[in-house]
């Protein structure tokens, strides 16, 4: 097991230049295909596309930490701490896979993983961040059959009055080619799972992926963006590569 996980650690220590300066889908690609070559073990699901949107959303934004729900194997957690610079906290729930997200972990600083429940992680980080902090919330924690995610939208929107929020697994309207969850009856779906702007503390407006799946790198998996509170930080930037990728869901 020690020998998987410093082959991995190993594998993240690939140089980022050249995800953060592509300037097209083409050049994101390029990147990966020489750089990194297989979707597995990438962060965010090996998607590329979603990976430079993510980073470039969260210093348009003006983003300060990153928390994420659902560790399992940290390839995420790892990857966002590289790229993006910052804190970066994370739960979960799984013993094992806890176990070894924290051991592979290990050489980064300010990067914190809990053995936690996402509710009770996200109470935890409503009071453990200071009001001035400006955190990105990747939420990918819904593998059993409890489902917390409406709750887990419901703190957010009233905890922090600007952040930015991701949901993996995600149904995209229009775009049947990206793979989203069920649960029984339950889509993972902007009609079922939302934050209400008229509930938010500063409000919120949604965006969804805008290009063709095909053109992803790994799993392909859809995904929901809730901006809330600094929605006027991306008029300028909403139309430069990559977050001219993102359509506006009203």
């Amino acid at each position: 097991m020690l020998s998987k996980i410093r082959s991995v650690i190993n594998g993240y220590r690939r140089n980022l230049g050249g995800l953060r300066s592509a300037r097209t889908i083409q050049e994101l690609r390029k990147w990966f295909a020489s750089d990194v070559g297989t979707p597995s073990g990438f962060g965010f699901n090996g998607d590329v596309i979603r990976t430079r949107i993510v980073a470039d959303l969260f210093n348009s934004v003006g983003c300060t930490a990153f928390i994420e729900t659902g560790t399992y194997r940290a390839a995420t957690t790892v990857l966002a701490k590289r790229l993006l610079n910052c804190k970066v906290f994370s739960c979960e729930l799984s013993l094992k896979s806890w176990l070894f997200s924290t051991i592979r972990c290990l050489p980064y600083s300010e990067l914190f993983i809990f053995r936690a429940d996402s509710r009770s992680f996200l109470r935890r980080m409503g009071k453990h961040l200071g009001p001035e902090e400006i955190p990105f919330i990747y939420l990918d924690a819904h593998w059993y059959s409890d489902l917390p995610l409406q709750e887990e939208l419901d703190y957010v929107a009233t905890t922090w009055a600007k952040c930015v929020v991701l949901v993996d697994d995600y149904k995209v309207p229009d775009r049947p080619g990206f793979k989203f969850d069920r649960y029984g009856d339950d889509e993972l779906c902007i009609e079922r799972f939302f934050i209400d702007p008229k509930n938010a503390i500063s409000g919120a407006v949604t965006f969804f992926p805008n290009y063709d799946p095909e053109l992803e790198t790994g799993a392909r998996c859809g995904y929901v963006i809730f901006i809330c509170g600094t929605q006027h930080r991306l008029h300028s930037d909403a139309r430069r590569f990559p977050l001219n990728l993102l359509r506006r869901f009203d």
